[in-house]
């Protein structure tokens, strides 16, 4: 069995218009509970889906009620939802968030938040806003944008160790691919490495949350 404090994080969702919410959360399940097999548990812990919303939208502010087999409710905090499903297992966690692109056409997530952030604002700037309002800062991969001179930005950036700075791969990374040597230097500086599916709006994409994340620990 998971230890009580484990969960798995999601860490990069986008819910799309058109994509259904309830099959959003079907597959997230779906997906997170072969990972708890995989790794030896019996049951499923929680799950945890971090959105990463883009300028515009707001589909965070329309979840609460009944989605299909799921019920989505609201938690003690302002950025957060809760969504249980109708047969009694592990509920999953909804975490409102942004996905800012900036004038370097990099990204940059602010998980945790309702706040909205301008895009096309230098990357540094949007870092040093991100954290005021306690949400995390995150750099996404992102194909094609993390070499060449965004990727000297990247790096640059992760030699500074930009206090509570989070690295992030994404599921779209195809698997042949090797692993980022960015993450890998973010690493050796002490930054955390987060991982979510980053699907593509598409309503067919619904299929993908909860594939590609992480394995959390409450502190």
């Amino acid at each position: 069995e998971p230890a009580p404090e484990v969960f798995l994080v999601d860490a990069h969702v986008h819910l799309c218009p058109g994509m259904a919410t309830g099959r959003v959360l079907t597959a997230a399940a779906r997906h997170m509970t072969r990972a708890a097999q995989a790794l030896g548990w019996v049951s499923r812990p929680p799950g945890l889906l971090m959105l990463t919303e883009n300028a515009g939208l707001d589909r965070f502010a329309e979840l609460q009620g009944r989605h299909g087999d799921w019920q989505i409710t609201p938690t003690a905090e302002e950025v957060s939802l809760l969504a249980r499903h109708a047969d009694g297992s592990a509920p999953i966690a909804i975490v409102s968030g942004r996905q800012i692109v900036t004038a370097e056409g990099l990204e940059v997530h602010a998980l945790g938040t309702r706040r909205t952030f301008a895009d096309g604002r230098p990357i540094r700037d949007v870092l040093a806003e991100v954290p005021k309002d306690g949400a995390l800062a995150a750099l996404p991969w992102g194909v094609g944008k993390w070499s060449g001179d965004r990727g000297r930005i990247i790096a640059a950036l992760i030699e500074e160790g930009i206090p509570g700075l989070f690295l992030a791969d994404s599921g779209v990374r195809a698997g042949f691919l090797p692993r980022p040597g960015l993450l890998s230097a973010g690493e050796a500086r002490g930054l955390c490495v987060i991982a979510g599916t980053d699907p593509l709006p598409l309503a067919a994409e619904a299929e993908k949350a909860g594939r590609f994340g992480i394995v959390a620990r409450h502190a």
